[in-house]
């Protein structure tokens, strides 16, 4: 079991921004948890959430809007 710790790692691991990340992840149920003040992510929940689709349509729509801008 593999945990990262940080929205800039966990969002790194996802492919989305930092911003993207923070936007989507109470919405869209990326699967965190918080030690302390850190945020974290266990990577084998991570690796469900995206094999399940996560929210994939609206991530990437917000992606390409923050690439464009």
């Amino acid at each position: 079991m593999s945990i990262l710790k940080g929205a800039k790692a966990i969002g790194a691991y996802i492919g989305m921004s930092v911003a993207t990340f923070h936007r989507h992840k109470d919405e869209d149920g990326i699967p965190y948890f918080r030690a302390g003040r850190t945020i974290c992510a266990k990577t084998e929940a991570l690796d469900e959430w995206m094999a399940s689709g996560g929210s994939k349509a609206r991530i990437e729509s917000d992606m390409m809007r923050e690439e464009n801008e």
